[in-house]
């Protein structure tokens, strides 16, 4: 059985003076400001219920705020897995009861079930937010080209030398088989 809120969780984060703490509660407050995220996030966990019973999961507003976590952390799901059990400051702000220790796996499947559609629609209302507030108009999208460092194996002459022995071996082997005709009989 899923709920689309946890009524009873706090709605204040685990106060901790550092710059973390006062990002989360901003966007804590952003996603208080719009209830529809969680009617939105709970049609798309519930597509795939077929019965209402069973154990409670993790309410719909948990499972927005562990995707956004998630990407705010840029981790996999297993650290995020560690992060929900180990730190109170997440834990409360992806609003989990006091018994929910959510696994890798559970936490994979329930935000993978999230539809492309929905997490256009929350990035709308985001883009809405920033122009009301004249963070950003949303005319340009910005994309980082940076170069990056990676392993690969640097030329050297032989390697350069094989496509070109590869062609002409082909190109004879094509010349022996089709008879070129130059007007002679």
């Amino acid at each position: 059985m899923r709920k689309k809120r946890n009524p009873q969780c706090s709605m204040e984060l685990h106060y901790v003076p550092h710059e973390i703490c006062s990002q989360l509660s901003g966007i804590s407050q952003w996603l208080d400001a719009h209830p529809q995220f969680n009617d939105w996030i709970y049609e798309d966990l519930s597509s795939g219920d077929k019965q209402n019973t069973g154990r409670n999961g993790l309410s719909a507003e948990s499972v927005l705020r562990a995707a956004l976590l998630k990407q705010y952390l840029n981790c996999d799901y297993d650290y995020l897995s560690f992060v929900l059990m180990d730190s109170m400051l997440f834990r409360d702000f992806c609003r989990l009861e006091p018994n929910q220790r959510p696994s890798r796996s559970s936490l994979h499947g329930l935000i993978s079930l999230l539809t492309a559609s929905t997490w256009e629609r929350i990035n709308n209302c985001q883009l809405m937010t920033a122009k009301d507030q004249g963070i950003e108009k949303g005319r340009t999208v910005a994309i980082d080209s940076t170069v990056t460092e990676s392993d690969i194996k640097p030329p050297c002459d032989s390697d350069l030398l094989n496509p070109g022995r590869y062609l002409s071996k082909l190109l004879r082997t094509y010349a022996l088989m089709t008879p070129i005709n130059f007007g002679r009989r």
